[in-house]
């Protein structure tokens, strides 16, 4: 559906913004709104017991703050009332956005802006208007928004720094498509192009969804679909303009094994779209687009693109076209092919000035004499993935993915150059990130009650982040304290964290790492998490992570803490599933599952049942450690991704792309799965049955890594699914994308979740969370026929009955 300007909607559910928590209502009951922008219609009343227990209820934000990965950044040079060289404005891709005063100066200190109206928190761009001086664009996930004013009345109050937003879209919010599933990085589609006589177009692509476009600043989103004007797929992977020719270049989102694709319409003039698609990949050798970008204006017109792995060379390369890509001339490799990788993004900065971010920062001023330069800072974090540079001011700012975790020792999350065009950058200013709170978790793990045993203390948690490592809450309480781990496997990116539920050691930890992973002896019972023992396990093939990354591929039988079940990416589907029961000092060969699916997220039960969330092809179960496979879930009309199996007893629960699946009767070949929260496009990203209480559950939103980012949320349960209400509404929370929920093992009133985006949270009931209700009713057992079935069938799992 669409709502107006300023709404949220979710579910069908149009509500209107507000800057303190409002409520709406999906027909059912009281939803719950979201002061921060956006409501979320999901609820089906609160029971008086349920309000009363959230109303003794509070959150924390327990961070770290220790940046994290930021992909926007931009400087104020528009400004009439402050210097141009003491705010930046940076965005992190479910972190929000925040500004920092100082710069230049001296160590900036970034506060968050109210970002009033920001539906989702996964920003994944900013950029100023060419025409309106003081507007700002954020690209996030799923829409792009402007600032609310032009003027310099926004100065003022201070709305140019994002305190308020319009969705410029009209969707209130509500999240695209998925990404097909390929290997990529954030996208970031989005240009302006300057027509002559004064015109001026904004030009993006939703998730999947073509192309949008506007001539008058986004009041009025006009759509194109490319796909029905010869280009293979609406879902684009990048867009450019040429601003000499006035054209628009696409490359469509294509498998990197497949040959190069890149497009071009004809000239745009003043309120005229020109849609006439060219395929302009030429000449191009074999491999995968990764950056495209025009010369900057005043120059004669021509196109730059950045390759990896062009002709099976393992560094990028560089080509230039001068012919609307009929053909395209080498300009030669980028950099040191050890560093120079994994593109993600190609910035013109006006005349021959280009930068590149990748893993390092690389910028040429004459890309047929110079080359590309190496641009980097000794304690810089090097992934660099947002570029600002200002002319004006001759400066450039390169954002990166984050600080680490080394307290004693933190990286710079941005470094600014100054530069004179033409010239080599020089004089670089490192930024530390005082006051960010944008790390990105995949995992958490509380391990109970841990020393010391004193009363009131609370369980040592553990967290796993994208690239900037692990680290320990020692005794997670409101004071934030927090200590950062060593690097493990050579990697910074800790994706799953999993122990027995017996609360005996080990714990095992998984790296983005493709041969070796981790496990800890002593993380339960250790004086302080620095003290913890590492061991590595190295299973023979490997142990690559499926994708989408996520906390739930790794399973610990819940009685056997020595039983550990690891998925891992497979492509020939041989043997996706690893099993020791040594504690991973020796593993047991899998057979592989029917059409060999890929599985990316394993359960097991106390009966040592395995069952496995696959892509495409729904969730499975094995009575015998994945030796023999059968069909257990939503086969027939499958998600495009299952990221969570739980069973509790009887009842199965799955956490789909597609939303929240229960089945009361799991083990029943004729029950039926039902969904019972989110879909429509919403995410559940994890879902928790409280260890205390079996009809207590909690489920997350908003996250499926490198294909879907959403505003998230916890909704809560207290009646086994049959109704819901959200835990999250008007908080920060509520707009940054959900990896993983726990319950603390031992104390029934603490609930810890990772944000992609915000760190760690943790929600404390209380004088306790809602009572208990009875265990699920018992239904009738099935007729003879099913009866009959079952016990002639080669299914011994489903046949088990209440």
């Amino acid at each position: 559906m669409q709502c107006p300007h300023n709404s949220g909607c979710e579910l069908g559910v149009c509500e209107t913004f507000g800057m303190t928590a409002r409520s709406s209502s999906n027909g059912n009951g009281s939803g719950n709104g979201n002061g921060n922008g956006n409501g979320n219609g999901n609820g089906n009343g609160l029971s008086d017991v349920v309000q009363a227990a959230m109303g003794q209820g509070e959150w924390f934000e327990l961070g770290p703050t220790l940046g994290g990965r930021l992909t926007a950044i931009v400087a104020n040079k528009r400004s009439l009332i402050i210097d141009p060289a003491e705010v930046l404005i940076v965005g992190s891709p479910g972190g929000g956005v925040y500004f920092g005063r100082g710069d230049g100066v001296a160590q900036p200190t970034f506060t968050e802006p109210d970002n009033y109206a920001l539906a989702e928190y996964s920003i994944l761009h900013l950029e100023w208007d060419l025409a309106r001086p003081n507007r700002l664009y954020a690209l996030t996930w799923n829409e792009l928004y402007a600032t609310e004013d032009s003027g310099v009345s926004c100065l003022s109050k201070g709305s140019c720094w994002g305190d308020t937003w319009v969705n410029l879209l009209m969707s209130g919010g509500m999240p695209g498509g998925l990404l097909p599933d390929l290997r990529r990085a954030e996208p970031k589609p989005f240009v302006q192009m300057l027509l002559q006589g004064g015109g001026h177009v904004l030009i993006w692509s939703r998730p999947c969804e073509g192309i949008y476009y506007s001539f008058d600043g986004g009041v009025t989103m006009l759509h194109h679909l490319p796909s029905q004007a010869g280009v293979p797929t609406d879902c684009v992977r990048l867009l450019a303009v040429d601003p000499a020719a006035k054209q628009l270049w696409l490359t469509p989102e294509v498998a990197d094994s497949s040959p190069p694709q890149i497009y071009h319409t004809g000239r745009w003039s003043a309120f005229q779209p020109n849609f006439a698609w060219t395929p302009a990949a030429g000449d191009l050798p074999r491999g995968t687009v990764s950056g495209l970008v025009g010369v900057g204006s005043g120059l004669p017109g021509f196109m730059v693109v950045v390759m990896t792995d062009a002709a099976g060379s393992q560094q990028l390369e560089s080509f230039r076209t001068t012919n609307d890509g009929v053909s395209w001339e080498r300009l030669g490799p980028v950099g040191n092919p050890a560093l120079a990788r994994d593109v993600r993004i190609l910035v013109s900065a006006g005349g021959w000035e280009f930068f590149l971010g990748a893993v390092r920062a690389f910028y040429t001023s004459d890309l047929l004499n110079m080359g590309w330069a190496e641009k980097s800072l000794l304690g810089e974090h090097v992934d660099v993935r947002a570029i600002y540079a200002d002319q004006d001011t001759q400066k450039v700012w390169f954002a990166n993915d984050g600080a680490g975790s080394n307290l004693s020792d933190p990286q710079f999350n941005i470094v600014r150059w100054n530069w004179y065009p033409r010239n080599r950058l020089a004089t670089p200013f490192g930024i530390t990130p005082d006051g960010l709170k944008a790390w990105q978790l995949f995992a958490v793990m509380p391990l109970g009650a841990t020393p010391p045993q004193t009363i009131g203390t609370r369980s040592r948690v553990f967290v796993g982040s994208l690239d900037n490592n692990w680290g320990c809450f020692p005794n997670a309480d409101v004071s934030n304290d927090f200590t950062g781990l060593p690097y493990l496997n050579g990697v910074g990116d800790v994706l799953a964290i999993k122990g027995s539920a017996v609360g005996a050691d080990p714990i095992y930890v998984r790296t983005a790492s493709g041969t070796a992973m981790s496990r800890m002896f002593n993380a339960r019972t250790v004086a302080s998490c620095e003290n913890v023992t590492l061991e590595t396990i190295e299973p023979e093939g490997g142990v690559a992570a499926p994708f989408p990354w996520g906390p739930n591929s790794v399973a610990v039988h819940p009685t056997d803490p020595n039983k550990v079940y690891i998925l891992r990416d497979d492509p020939s589907g041989q043997t996706p599933f690893l099993f020791s029961d040594d504690a991973g000092f020796s593993f047991w060969p899998t057979n592989p599952l029917d059409d060999r699916p890929q599985p990316v997220s394993i359960f097991v039960d106390p009966k040592g049942r395995v069952y496995v969330g696959t892509k495409d092809k729904g969730a499975f179960i094995s009575n015998d450690d994945g030796q023999t496979w059968q069909p257990w879930g939503l086969n027939a009309t499958p998600p495009a991704v299952i990221l969570a199996v739980v069973v509790s007893g009887n009842v199965g629960w799955l956490a789909t792309s597609d939303g929240l699946y229960r089945n009361l009767q799991s083990r029943n070949p004729n029950s039926r799965w039902e969904l019972v929260t989110a879909g429509g496009g919403y995410v559940v990203s994890d879902v928790e049955v409280d260890p205390h209480c079996s009809t207590r559950i909690y489920a997350t939103l908003g996250f499926v890594y490198e294909r879907q980012q959403h505003r998230g949320g916890v909704r809560v349960s207290v009646d086994g699914g049959n109704t819901w209400s959200s835990l999250t509404s008007g908080l920060a929370l509520h707009q940054s994308p959900i990896a993983d929920v726990e319950v603390d093992p031992v104390h029934e009133n603490l609930v810890y979740v990772a944000s992609h985006g915000r760190g760690l949270w943790m929600y404390d009931w209380g004088k306790g969370p809602p009572a208990c209700q009875v265990q699920f009713a018992k239904k009738p057992p099935p007729d003879a026929a099913v009866q009959h079935a079952c016990k002639h069938s080669s299914f011994p799992p489903f046949c088990v009955f209440p």
